[in-house]
């Protein structure tokens, strides 16, 4: 899975985690600094679609100012698992 997406005013490049430590540790990690996302490629299509969206909101919350939500991995869990329902279940995302 290599591809950019936008988010926001940058753009974040999307790859495979390549260590596998990291991915033993980790679904998918981001690196605002070097706009880098990746995931692991050991998991499923819907657990990579859930993870980049778990990324991304990560992204948004930095991006806008809100770095201890961001921290909050309840919060992020919870806004990412509801968001990707409603795209799945609506037939949004595919």
């Amino acid at each position: 899975m290599n591809k950019k997406i936008k988010i926001g005013n940058l753009v974040y490049e999307v790859e495979n985690m390549e260590d596998s430590f990291e991915q033993e540790d980790y679904l998918g990690r981001t690196w605002l600094s070097k706009q880098v996302i990746r995931i692991n490629p050991n998991i499923s299509k819907e657990l990579t679609e859930q993870t980049l969206l778990h990324e991304i909101i990560h992204c948004i919350l930095d991006q806008g100012g809100y770095n201890q939500e961001s921290q909050d991995e309840k919060l992020v869990n919870y806004i990412s698992s509801s968001i990707y329902q409603v795209l799945k279940e609506n037939i949004l995302f595919e």
